[in-house]
């Protein structure tokens, strides 16, 4: 069973401001079944419906395949204006099997209504597409915008935007996007830089997360002393209850005992009295009968 072919990345020839560019290519498949696929962007005012266009192929270690570019035609495809799409696919001929990656020069695009424009240009030249892995990319639209498809460039020639258009070298802006140029060439040249800042995003992430997390063992410890703080006030209450208890039930008796003391002596006093009462009636009593046997003796 033969394997997949690992590919180099293709070069494309680019005319700085062209309405059709090459935004990727790749040579893919098995060596008896090569095929090359290729994106396109087209800011024509006309849908592209058919394209031109010449090759020039190489195998793994740089080495042409041929040396007259090799002529192809594509067509039964559509890219709206200002859309980017696929052309299809170029199944590569058994001559070059040992292909890994192809050089590609635009010649001619035909639109919708029938015009046709040519896309070879005299002052051009030939850049090298670096191909994004899906995690690069999704980094790169992450940092630079849902519409970015490859990093920054800048050429002999031309310079490169992130949404894929090449400009010319003396444009300030992408004719495509309106991005800065100087920005862009100076944010979204290397992909090492998101990598960098993702990693300086990820460091400032854990420390805040270290942070909060020792924050969080703080507080548990507070709530855990806390806890255990009320719990053994919980134990210790009940003593302390007891003691007032005891303390209340002893005042109690003592109250209780003044109080008894107090009525043992208003009765001791009651009774000295009713005594005294006693004595005086008695008394009372002998002198009156005194005085009646005085008064039947001298009456």
């Amino acid at each position: 069973m033969e394997r997949k072919i690992i590919s180099l990345p293709c070069g494309a020839s680019v005319g700085g401001d062209s309405f059709v560019q090459v935004m990727a290519a790749e040579v893919s498949g098995i060596k008896s079944n090569l095929k090359l696929e290729m994106e396109v962007m087209n800011l024509h005012s006309r849908a592209l419906v058919a394209l031109d266009y010449e090759v020039v192929f190489y195998n793994s270690i740089l080495e042409k395949l041929n040396n007259d570019t090799y002529i192809i035609s594509q067509k039964d495809f559509v890219i709206q204006s200002g859309d980017i799409g696929s052309i299809g696919k170029f199944f590569i001929p058994g001559e070059f099997s040992d292909a890994r990656k192809v050089d590609i020069i635009l010649v001619r695009g035909f639109f919708e209504d029938g015009n046709a424009l040519d896309l070879k240009y005299e002052n051009s030249e030939m850049v090298v597409l670096e191909a994004l892995d899906n995690k690069q990319k999704s980094l790169l639209k992450d940092k630079a915008g849902e519409d970015a498809i490859s990093l920054a460039q800048n050429n002999d020639l031309s310079w490169r935007c992130v949404c894929g258009y090449f400009n010319d070298k003396n444009s300030s802006v992408c004719g495509n996007c309106e991005r800065s140029k100087i920005e862009v060439l100076e944010k979204y040249s290397s992909i090492d830089i998101f990598i960098k800042d993702e990693e300086k995003t990820d460091v400032i992430e854990e420390e805040i997360a270290d942070d909060v997390f020792e924050k969080q063992s703080d507080l548990d410890n507070i709530d855990t002393v806390a806890q255990a703080t009320i719990e053994t006030q919980g134990k210790n209450k009940p003593k302390k209850d007891k003691v007032k208890k005891e303390k209340k039930i002893k005042v109690k008796k003592e109250k209780t005992n003044k109080t008894e003391s107090k009525m043992n002596g208003i009765i001791l006093k009651f009774k000295s009295l009713e005594k005294k009462s006693k004595l005086l009636l008695s008394g009372s009593f002998i002198l009156l009968l005194v005085s009646i046997l005085i008064w039947l003796l001298f009456r």
